[in-house]
């Protein structure tokens, strides 16, 4: 597998362009982006996670339900809904979410990591029938493996003191090549043709290095 290395600032800001140019608001796409991110300060393929559910070809989802304080989605769909559930817990609204036969099961522990890094909580979460806590840290998840489809039960927050991820020696990480092209292909959708008026006003760098 050719690899490609890339800071995950680059990481989190090309995820993020490649969500808008998937269609995703500018809200999502940050959260996609920092999730992704994130996923790779941990040691797993964010890029690839945050692919799965851009490309996702899947009928759209029925609308999430709820039984007593429990938050359902069935068929998750991680863009679309990851971030409303972990709101939803983080307001106390409901005690647990469930995304069901989730399209990018990964995502969603990235999506969680990342809040839990910005708000100092960490997450009791089953995904795949595994267990463990997600906080702004979870040491290496090189060795999490996700069956297409699973499931992922994530537990109310609770205030943590996990250390700052910028306290890693590493401030990069290695991402598939390909899943790197399939994202920069996502992102270039967002691109605005040039044209000679856009270039003598700053845009490319033939008229100015100022871009």
């Amino acid at each position: 597998m050719a690899t490609t290395t890339r800071s995950f600032n680059e990481i989190a800001v090309t995820v993020r362009k490649a969500c808008v140019g998937a269609g995703c608001d500018h809200g999502m796409a940050d959260d996609i982006g920092r999730a992704a991110a994130w996923l790779h300060r941990n040691g797993a393929p964010g890029v690839k996670a945050a692919l799965a559910a851009l490309e996702e070809t899947a009928p759209a989802p029925a609308l999430p339900r709820t039984d007593g304080s429990v938050l359902v989605f069935d068929n998750a769909r991680i863009a679309l809904c990851g971030a409303a559930a972990i709101d939803m817990l983080i307001s106390g609204a409901v005690r647990e979410a469930r995304l069901l036969n989730a399209d990018a099961p990964l995502l969603a522990i990235g999506l969680l990591g990342a809040r839990a890094k910005q708000d100092g909580l960490s997450f009791r979460v089953v995904a795949d029938g595994a267990a463990m806590t997600v906080g702004a840290s979870v040491g290496s998840l090189a060795s999490l493996s996700l069956a297409p489809r699973a499931d992922v039960i994530i537990a109310g927050p609770q205030e943590t003191m996990d250390p700052e991820l910028d306290r890693l020696p590493t401030t990069v990480a290695l991402v598939d090549e390909n899943d790197w092209r399939r994202c920069e292909r996502l992102a270039a959708r967002t691109y605005v043709p040039a044209t000679e008026e856009s270039r003598l006003k700053g845009a490319g760098g033939s008229h100015t290095d100022n871009d």
